[in-house]
């Protein structure tokens, strides 16, 4: 609770991203079905992965990379045929 007072501006950035990320979630599910836009959301587990990789070197399994695959195979899918 001590590094709050002087780390305010960046948890104030921080809580404004939230703030605006969570709004856009919710006017997306206002506008479309709320079921297309979780499955194209899960898009973000793939730039958490590459943003792994790249940023922080974290070793990728191949069974990561499947699983990234049938991701991305699946948000095509939905695309495709919604």
């Amino acid at each position: 609770m001590t590094a709050v007072p002087t780390n305010w501006r960046v948890a104030s950035l921080v809580g404004l991203a939230g703030m605006i990320a969570s709004a856009g979630w919710f006017s997306a599910m206002t506008l479309q079905n709320a079921a297309y836009v979780k499955a194209v959301g899960q898009i973000e587990l793939v730039f958490a992965f590459v943003a792994s990789a790249v940023f922080f070197r974290e070793k990728t399994m191949r069974a990561e990379f499947l699983g990234i695959a049938l991701i991305v195979l699946g948000i095509f899918v939905v695309l495709r045929y919604r």
